[in-house]
């Protein structure tokens, strides 16, 4: 199983309980992912430190993806966000 995370400052407090979830999902792969990659860079190390060997993190977050023409898919019936501008 591959599950993308978005790390938010509330996660932080719950993290241990969220990594138990991992472990019972048998998640493999994990994707991490925040604005500007400082969150992820975070989170993708804790997931590290907990053993998880397949971690990824956006160097640079979703502003860095956006900027370089990769697509973003939203649905606005689960998440509305504003994303930054290409170019």
């Amino acid at each position: 199983m591959i599950l993308l995370i978005y790390p938010i400052k509330s996660c932080w407090r719950g993290i241990s309980k969220i990594i138990k979830i991992f472990q019972k999902l048998n998640v493999q792969k994990i994707l991490v992912y925040c604005l500007s990659g400082k969150r992820g860079s975070v989170a993708s190390q804790v997931l590290v430190d907990s053993g998880y060997k397949r971690v990824n993190n956006i160097q640079g977050g979703i502003t860095a993806w956006v900027n370089a023409g990769y697509p973003v898919v939203v649905n606005p019936n689960f998440w509305t966000v504003n994303y930054p501008k290409v170019g």
